[in-house]
């Protein structure tokens, strides 16, 4: 599990002991990030990390950039930034909304504004 840390400049990974009451706090797996919504995904042998960046920490202005970072191990600590961060700049699209799904073999992030377009569309 990823809980929310921003207000600690982490991403934190707790590990679940007895689902679903008890956690214990893993590691930070990135830290000096004003980051929420976080998501990780594994494929093709690369952890892959979605999550809405406040690269200003102004708590009125709301998360509207999605950053893309990868790395072949999750402990590391070392992750790369996508090269064209932030992935997508709107603050209607970009705020992740949990797990990826697969469609027609193509992963796709659950974001808050892809679900409200598909609902509307329905």
């Amino acid at each position: 599990m990823i809980p929310e840390s921003k207000g600690d400049k982490t991403i934190q990974l707790y590990r679940c002991s007895s689902f679903p009451h008890k956690w214990e706090f893993v590691k930070n797996i990135m830290e000096n990030i004003y980051a929420t919504d976080t998501t990780l995904f594994f494929h093709n042998d690369k952890w892959w990390l979605f999550t809405a960046v406040d690269e200003l920490n102004n708590p009125s202005v709301p998360f509207s950039e999605l950053f893309l970072y990868f790395t072949d191990d999750l402990f590391s600590g070392h992750w790369q930034s996508h090269p064209m961060n932030p992935v997508i700049s709107d603050i209607k699209t970009s705020r992740p909304a949990g797990k990826i799904f697969i469609l027609n073999n193509k992963n796709i992030p659950s974001l808050t504004g892809l679900f409200r377009k598909l609902w509307q569309s329905i």
